[in-house]
Parts: C-alpha cells; sequence; structure tokens
C-alpha cells in the first residue's frame, strides 16, 4: 500500500510540475509565400494573387488591417504555347470593411487555356524566394438534354427535367447550371436577362418554399484519370415552372418573350476540388476543427493553382 501511495504521489507532482508550463497558442511564426490562381476556359483573361502570410499581434488573424499583398514578382505561364509572362494590374476592392487599398494581382490576357493541357505556374520574388505550381486542365465535356419536351410545356408532364454530362477523366468535381433567358417589352422599350433555375424546392409546413441551386459536388462516375464519366443530373419540373412564374410576377403588364434555356457544364480538376471541398466542407462556427487539414499544390509556398473548364450547350424555345 505504501509503494502505490508514493508512485501516486510522484505522479500528482509530475502533473503539477506540467501544469506550471505557460500555454502559448501560437506557434512559431515562418513567412511563407501564397500564392493563389484559377485557370478558366471560360474567360480570355486569367488572374494569379502573390502574398506573404502574417504574424498578428495578438490571437485573432482579422486584426491585422495590412493585406500583406506582393507586386513585382515575375509570374510565368508555361504550357503547350510556350511561356507568357503575367503583368502587374490592380483591381478595385468591393468590399473595404477590413482592407482599403486595391486589390494587386498579376493578369495575363488574352489568353485561354486549351482543355487537356497541363502548365506550370512560376512565381519569383526580386529576393530569390520561388514558388510554383502544376495543373491539367479537365478536358471538354458535353452536355445532352434527355427530357427536353419539358422546356416548352412543363405543365403537361409531371417528368423532371433530366440531363447527362459527359466529363473528362481528370474531372474531379462538376457543376450544372441552368438558365432562362428572355426579353421583356413595355412602352417601346425591351430588355434582356438572364435568370437561374433552382435544382429543386424544398417546402415547408406553413406554405413557404427555399429555392435550392446546385453546388459544386464530387463525380459520381468511375474515375481512374483514363476513363470518361457520364453523369445523371436532374432539375425538378416544380422549380422550373416557378422560376418561369417569377418571371412573369416580376414583369407583369410587360410582353415576355421566352428565348432559350440556356445550361453549363462546370468540371474543376483535383487541385481545386480538394481546395474547395476542405474550405467548405467544415463549417461549425461552434468549435474549433483540429481534423480540418490542410491542402496545398503549391510547391515553395501555400496556396493552390487550380483550373475548371466549362461547356455550355442551348435549347431554343419553340413559342
Amino acid at each position: 500500500m505504501t509503494r502505490l501511495t508514493s508512485i501516486s504521489s510522484i505522479g500528482i507532482v509530475l502533473l503539477l510540475s506540467a501544469c506550471n508550463e505557460p500555454f502559448a497558442p501560437k506557434g512559431p511564426f515562418e513567412e511563407q509565400l501564397v500564392v493563389f490562381g484559377v485557370l478558366s476556359t471560360y474567360a480570355d483573361t486569367q488572374y494569379v494573387r502573390v502574398y506573404t502570410t502574417y504574424d498578428p499581434e495578438r490571437f485573432d488573424p482579422l486584426t491585422n488591417e495590412t493585406d500583406k499583398q506582393i507586386a513585382g514578382a515575375a509570374v510565368t505561364l508555361s504550357g503547350p504555347m510556350g511561356t507568357l509572362q503575367y503583368r502587374d494590374t490592380a483591381i478595385t476592392r468591393p468590399d473595404q470593411s477590413r482592407y482599403t487599398t486595391d486589390i494587386h494581382a498579376y493578369r495575363l490576357a488574352p489568353f485561354v487555356p486549351s482543355p487537356g493541357g497541363t502548365y506550370t505556374l512560376d512565381v519569383q520574388l526580386a529576393t530569390g524566394k520561388k514558388a510554383s505550381g502544376v495543373v491539367t486542365v479537365p478536358g471538354q465535356g458535353y452536355l445532352s438534354v434527355i427530357t427536353s419536351y419539358i422546356l416548352d410545356r412543363p405543365e403537361a408532364y409531371n417528368d423532371d427535367l433530366y440531363l447527362y454530362a459527359r466529363i473528362s477523366p481528370r474531372t474531379r468535381g462538376i457543376l450544372v447550371k441552368m438558365f432562362v433567358e428572355f426579353k421583356a417589352s413595355k412602352d417601346g422599350i425591351t430588355v434582356q436577362r438572364k435568370v437561374e433555375v433552382p435544382s429543386r424546392i424544398r417546402r415547408f409546413s406553413d406554405g413557404a418554399y427555399e429555392a435550392v441551386y446546385p453546388v459544386l459536388r464530387r463525380r459520381e462516375s468511375f474515375a481512374d484519370g483514363t476513363s470518361e464519366g457520364t453523369e445523371a443530373v436532374a432539375f425538378q419540373r416544380v422549380a422550373y415552372i416557378e422560376t418561369l412564374a417569377s418571371i412573369y410576377r416580376e414583369y407583369s403588364g410587360w410582353t415576355v418573350t421566352l428565348l432559350r434555356a440556356n445550361f453549363f457544364l462546370t468540371q474543376v480538376e483535383t487541385n481545386l476540388y480538394d481546395y474547395y471541398s476542405i474550405a467548405n466542407g467544415f463549417r461549425d462556427e461552434i468549435s474549433i476543427r483540429t481534423d480540418e487539414p490542410d491542402r496545398s499544390s503549391i510547391n515553395g509556398g501555400i496556396g493552390i493553382f487550380g483550373a475548371m473548364t466549362v461547356d455550355s450547350v442551348y435549347y431554343n424555345y419553340r413559342f
């Protein structure tokens, strides 16, 4: 009994001595390059942003009021077209509640990446620091509207609107969006608008409803990096009907002409999809998540260099 008591006493002493060490929530700080760039086939202008990490005085990073963006870096893109140079540019910051300076970025224009092409991004500072990233753009995709008869006469059928999307082997995530394009005329004035269609309607017991729009999701078809896949996509008929009704309500008294239904297929490769899923997959505002991993595709720094391919198909209304 005495021996056990002695051992317990030693353990308590060790525990108490360990508790005397000060708690330090901030670890050692090491400045790193931060690079963010996404190539898109939907635009003829590509942007890259370059920063350094910062060490806030206290524990809240939002107290930092200086945007640690870097100007004057040498930023190049190499690929099937050779090597191209990004140029410094300034973008007006829409939200100046925290940072009041313009956004500094690097701009490459006119340039549209080739679907299936592999590109290398290189960033070099005047100090000699370097960072780089490599990405392969998803190949071209295709959309087929299976139940197109719903578009002209949705009230005459009970089927939902179904599409098939053929996606490239490199694709990790997909997003399919639908828009209704129309024109409205009144008193010699004509406006042309485009409204997004939700994928479904969520109804509540009090009669209210909520429109649910498509979001980027992981591919469901088999992926081995070499095989194309086929994805099924659906839009609820009632969601489409409600979209048309909202157009006629908003333009009551106008002559409304439906022009076309536009469908857009966005394919995202692994770098961008993994970054997106981590940034949006751990939304817990109550607790501190220690299981939230980091995801970087930048060598010599942190950040993301990703790519996406956007393809579209149009359906012209017949009335």
